[in-house]
């Protein structure tokens, strides 16, 4: 059943909407190194404090946050990556990512690694952190922890990570130029399931999946613990490697956004498909990558979803891709999107075997007859592709006025466009058989 098309001023509006992207669509930046690394600055901030998870302490909140120096970056503001650290919820550093953030800040970022609260009964106690690591490190694959201090764990992890991005959006003008209508987050693991939880992960939700725990009277409110800031904020988009939700239902078309997933096939710690974590019955069930993705391209969402290929069992292939492969695949990602470049991509074994055009961040029912307008952006001229004839093409200013009309009846086309001035235009293709597409195209 084909959908129809909005009405041409909805599509003006939503496309105003975007312009923010579209200061970030400039050669080179955000998808390759853009600065030097004497370029880069960085500092480490308290941003909260919260009880830890044995309730005998304080926990002081410290993030370490890395950026172009103003001195040398000339963008007013600059999109923010939130990277958050594996490790069970029971171990990690936001040591871990410190590596990632440099590297996105020499791409134009600024990438913050957080820390947040660890700790759950894995089966050894309240202080197992007294005990080597090379005993803790595995233990939880012995299923002898407690389900309801594992919902707890992430429960708090969920608090100061919100915490964490309410700090940054209140000092996005004094601190490091943030924009706060560009905010990303990441992570893997224990991290993955955050960035995921962060989006989906509702205070009704935990209400209502478990209310028996009280978690609310017991630990606080999901939205304003750890610090007293109340500033709101909302994610433009997500990088998940090995992460999961309770079930891909919580995914819907008012809450989806663009999202990169990791997975391995094979994990037994963290599911890609549907199983239970570290593969322990007593512990909670969890859909992973290999559903989410389906979900995703369901909703028609912005997606890229990259797998390795392992038979399960298979812990050794939870973490199988290098961190500069994370860094070039989501900085791309991200690229694409600031140059509404949008679309559903699969990638095996770091083999591309689908990619799919999108149009205005959600599949087109011309899509189905492979029809592409590009480059975008463009200097002189745009190119039309079509496996279905294309009767015509218009191209409109923003305001909705019609700019050049073109008679094509081919299935390919070039359309010189160096006597438009540089700027946002609207183009509707038409096909032989009625079928209409809408493009933005930004003239340069």
């Amino acid at each position: 059943m084909r959908h129809k098309q909005p009405p041409l001023i909805l599509l003006i509006f939503l496309l105003i909407f975007e312009l923010s992207h579209a200061q970030y669509c400039v050669s080179n930046r955000f998808d390759a190194n853009y600065f030097s690394m004497s370029q880069i600055d960085s500092v480490t901030v308290q941003y909260g404090a919260n009880y830890n998870w044995q309730d005998a302490a304080i926990q002081n909140l410290f993030m370490d946050v890395y950026f172009p120096k103003t001195s040398a970056d000339p963008l007013a503001k600059r999109p923010l990556i939130v990277m958050i650290h594996a490790g069970g919820f029971y171990l990690g550093s936001r040591r871990q990512f410190r590596y990632h953030c440099r590297e996105l800040a020499k791409r134009g970022f600024v990438a913050a690694t957080i820390d947040y609260r660890i700790g759950w009964d894995v089966g050894l106690g309240k202080h197992y952190d007294t005990i080597p690591t090379s005993i803790t490190a595995g233990y939880p694959f012995n299923c002898l922890g407690d389900r309801t201090s594992s919902i707890k764990a992430l429960y708090r992890a969920l608090q100061d990570q919100k915490a964490a991005i309410r700090f940054l959006v209140h000092n996005a003008d004094s601190i490091v130029k943030i924009d706060t209508t560009q905010i990303y987050v990441a992570g893997s693991s224990a991290g993955g399931v955050s960035s995921l939880g962060l989006q989906y992960l509702t205070q009704n939700t935990f209400d209502t999946s478990y209310p028996t725990m009280h978690l609310k009277d017991s630990l606080g409110l999901l939205e304003t613990a750890s610090n007293t800031l109340t500033d709101s904020f909302s994610l433009a988009g997500m990088f998940s490697m090995w992460g999961a939700v309770p079930d891909t239902s919580l995914i819907t078309i008012d809450n989806v956004i663009p999202t990169l997933l990791m997975h391995c096939t094979g994990d037994s710690l963290v599911p890609c498909a549907t199983n239970n974590y570290y593969s322990c019955s007593n512990y909670e069930l969890a859909q992973g990558s290999c559903e989410i993705s389906k979900r995703l391209k369901t909703l028609n969402e912005n997606y890229e979803y990259n797998y390795f290929d392992a038979p399960p069992p298979n812990d050794g292939c939870h973490d199988v891709y290098t961190y500069d492969y994370h860094i070039e695949r989501f900085s791309k990602f991200i690229k694409r999107q600031f140059c509404n470049d949008n679309r559903q991509i699969t990638v095996e074994n770091q083999v591309v075997i689908a990619d799919n055009v999108l149009s205005d961040g959600h599949l087109n029912p011309l899509d189905t007859y492979k029809t592409y307008v590009y480059p975008n952006p463009t200097k002189t001229n745009l190119n039309v592709l079509s496996d279905t004839p294309v009767y015509s093409m218009k191209i409109y200013n923003l305001q909705g006025k019609t700019i050049k009309t073109i008679f094509i009846d081919n299935k390919t086309a070039q359309i010189k466009i160096s006597d438009l001035s540089a700027g946002v235009y609207i183009v509707k293709v038409t096909l032989i058989n009625g079928s209409t597409l809408n493009r933005k195209i930004i003239i340069e």
